[in-house]
């Protein structure tokens, strides 16, 4: 059932993209500087490695850091769980979700972040808006408003955004 719904929901993203025709790049809310999107008051969007680089802190939860290898690399501040390429990080008290994150390392022109769940038999969706870079080279999408509210115990709870591999998942428990 899951497979079955994302694949809907993946042929959603892509007829919308492919309805919009070329993307209409957003600009940020600070100015028109090419490598930071940002959509939806700014709780989703799009970061190139060069303007993090070059404003460090333009979006909060994602942070330069220097490897062992002292190669830079970029990363989800406090992510957990990540697999492959995308993050989430959820916090909450008990069985409360009271926020809901991700992020995707990549470039993939345009994007939909989806947060999901399972208990039992029912499932549930919410879905980012359209996500586009304004430009080559390496980034990272987020989205900051994921499904947030009460769960039932056990319920799992995963993020994953279209044409970036990785779907991790954790467990609502008390």
């Amino acid at each position: 059932m899951r497979t079955a719904l994302r694949n809907l929901t993946r042929i959603t993203a892509v007829a919308a993209i492919a309805f919009l025709g070329s993307p209409a790049y957003a600009s940020t809310d600070a100015g028109t500087e090419k490598g930071f999107v940002q959509i939806d008051g700014g709780t989703a969007g799009w970061v190139s490695l060069k303007y993090l680089n070059e404003h460090p802190n333009a979006v909060p939860g994602i942070s330069m850091a220097i490897s062992k290898a002292h190669s830079r690399l970029v990363s989800p501040a406090n992510a957990h769980p990540c697999d492959d390429q995308v993050c989430m990080n959820i916090t909450g008290t008990g069985l409360t979700v009271d926020e809901w994150t991700s992020t995707a390392a990549g470039n993939v022109g345009c994007t939909v972040a989806t947060g999901d769940w399972l208990h039992g038999s029912t499932y549930g969706a919410k879905h980012s808006g359209i996500i586009c870079s304004d430009s080559s080279g390496p980034g990272f999408y987020y989205w900051a408003h994921g499904p947030t509210g009460h769960y039932p115990n056990g319920t799992a709870v995963c993020t994953y955004w279209d044409e970036i591999s990785g779907y991790p998942c954790a467990e609502i428990h008390d």
